[in-house]
């Protein structure tokens, strides 16, 4: 049996993540509607709203390659309690992260393995982040700079979104939103 792994998902940091992992794997977009799947869910706490996300994600593309081992993964960015949803344009991430300065907030990461539409393998993990204080022009500066907005938490962590923080609890990768590297092993090599 030719097992191939399938991430499920555009995403450019998780497809780096993996190809890093020196991981086969296609990308396929999830045959799942996230946003309409946010309404129905709402009232889930944030852990249960991250697991339900990454798992229907999998799930929806396990369904259509059955023999394949597929990664769905999800991340949700949490100050106080309360979901800080991905910005949509400059003066959204410019708001967002106004909100955030000074403060510390968490980054929830879920990722579900499937086959046969069945769960394989789950992990959950957390990323603790405290920001720097900065004036409102130092902050526009950063999301100019990186144009963060569409990213968790309206920062790129991988490019010069690090800088933003005094103290950093988690690893780095569970910060990116894709914590694969601390599951079991899904390849044999």
């Amino acid at each position: 049996m030719n097992q191939k792994i399938i991430l499920a998902s555009t995403s450019f940091i998780r497809k780096k993540i993996l190809k890093d992992l020196n991981i086969d794997f296609t990308a396929i977009a999830p045959i799942f509607d996230e946003e309409e799947a946010k309404n129905d869910i709402g009232n889930f706490n944030i852990y249960d709203q991250v697991n339900f996300l990454a798992k229907n994600k999998a799930l929806s593309i396990s369904k259509e390659y059955k023999e394949n081992i597929v990664i769905g993964s999800d991340q949700i960015c949490e100050l106080d309690g309360e979901i800080i949803s991905k910005s949509k344009n400059r003066e959204e991430a410019i708001w967002q992260l106004q909100k955030l300065n000074g403060k510390k907030h968490i980054q929830n990461n879920a990722i579900f393995i499937y086959q046969n539409s069945r769960i394989i393998a789950s992990h959950y993990e957390i990323a603790t982040l405290k920001m720097k204080n900065f004036t409102e022009q130092e902050i526009i500066d950063y999301v100019d700079l990186d144009q963060s907005w569409l990213s968790a938490g309206s920062y790129k962590f991988e490019e010069n979104g690090h800088k933003l923080f005094s103290e950093i609890i988690g690893r780095k990768n569970c910060i990116l939103g894709f914590a694969i590297d601390n599951m079991i092993e899904i390849t044999n090599h």
